[in-house]
């Protein structure tokens, strides 16, 4: 029974550490939203602590699902496993958020698998004996299936969850012009409670996801990068369920597919924005709106990323500071905008105490516009 007690004592140590390092990925992730959005805003539009919850609610909320469904599978997993995918994404999380997910922990932790089976080389090297018997016997076909399922719900969790917590940013587009752009750059813990070596523990386990937008509304574009996420994990659901039931082919192909389709989904999203015409710059109807504060007096009045505001009430402006000097000291105020659909509207508000001057709107002034006003 003792040696059951530290068996068990062990494999919750293992776990309680890859758990601290997913809160610590989610940590890095908050503060590098907050200082860009502090950098290109001038003021930071999300809550990090509010953002941070969100995730691992989502994440909890997502992992009872699959957990269920690996529990009336019977599926379960191995502790050297487990340490050999957990200590990858460690290692990929630091070159960036992104490369935390379990898709390129997998998917690397395959192709090693494979190398040291395959190649007499690295059977040859002495002190490479305790790395190759960590990769040795790698289930390679329950993890990627588990990636495949877990994408799955990444597609969920970026069509109800992608708009939070963006990061501003300015990139170089085709016309060699600097222009606004958003990275929607998120990351979701998801601690799975299933079986480790006959024993149940909880695995925490890590989504990552980025992509770019520049021209489309904030709604578009988390349906643009929630569809190409659930058609990266059909792809591979139905490549280990081919190799599984029907076709033998090199696993190795399914290894570089979810690590170079993952990436390639990035990558080519991030071609396509530098190459499309602009939605956040500069307007000559009004003022364009980059922002917008959440819960902020702007948000309850339906206001988006990517509106024309054309008059205040009934003032035409071009600049953030027209902005608050046609509406401090108002009880009431007026917006005329033009959305994005190009269709005009009307939204007005009753403004109360405490409510700032600028409704929590962070605008793009033209350059002409914004030497004009310094000059002022």
């Amino acid at each position: 029974m003792s040696v059951d007690l530290v068996a068990l004592y062990q494999k919750w140590n293992v776990a309680i550490l890859i758990l601290l390092m997913m809160m610590f990925l989610s940590i890095i992730q908050i503060i590098w939203v907050y200082y860009a959005q502090k950098k290109e805003l001038g003021k930071v539009v999300d809550s990090g602590i509010r953002l941070m919850v969100a995730n691992w609610v989502w994440g909890g909320t997502i992992s009872i699902g699959i957990s269920a469904m690996i529990y009336y599978f019977n599926i379960y997993f191995n502790m050297k496993d487990l340490f050999v995918v957990g200590s990858l994404t460690l290692f990929f999380a630091l070159i960036g958020v992104r490369f935390g997910c379990i898709a390129y922990a997998v998917g690397g932790s395959v192709l090693l698998s494979i190398a040291f089976e395959k190649i007499v080389f690295f059977q040859q090297i002495q002190w490479l004996d305790g790395i190759n018997e960590l990769f040795t016997n790698f289930d390679t076909l329950t993890w990627l299936w588990l990636v495949a399922i877990l994408h799955l719900a990444e597609w969920l969790l970026i069509r109800i969850h992608g708009n939070s917590g963006l990061r501003p940013i300015k990139i170089n587009h085709r016309r060699k012009q600097k222009i606004n752009a958003f990275m929607m750059e998120r990351g979701w813990p998801i601690p799975l409670i299933t079986q480790v070596d006959e024993t149940m523990i909880c695995i925490p386990l890590f989504l990552g996801t980025a992509s770019m937008n520049a021209s489309r509304s904030m709604k578009q574009h988390r349906r643009y990068a929630s569809t190409l996420t659930l058609f990266y994990a059909i792809g591979l659901l139905i490549g280990v369920t081919l190799y599984t039931w029907w076709i033998s082919f090199p696993l190795w192909t399914l290894a570089l597919y979810a690590v170079l389709c993952h990436e390639m989904v990035y990558q080519w999203g991030k071609w396509i924005e530098k190459r499309k015409n602009p939605l956040f710059s500069p307007d000559s109807n009004g003022l364009k709106v980059l922002q917008v504060s959440r819960k902020s007096t702007a948000a309850k009045m339906g206001l988006k990323a990517g509106d024309v505001i054309l008059l205040v009430n009934g003032n035409q402006i071009d600049h953030p500071n027209d902005l608050i000097r046609f509406i401090r000291g108002r009880s009431t105020c007026k917006l005329d905008i033009l959305d994005e659909n190009g269709e005009r509207q009307i939204l007005q508000k009753t403004l109360f105490d405490g409510e700032p001057s600028d409704l929590g709107i962070i605008g793009i002034p033209s350059p002409e516009n914004e030497e004009k006003k310094n000059y002022a």
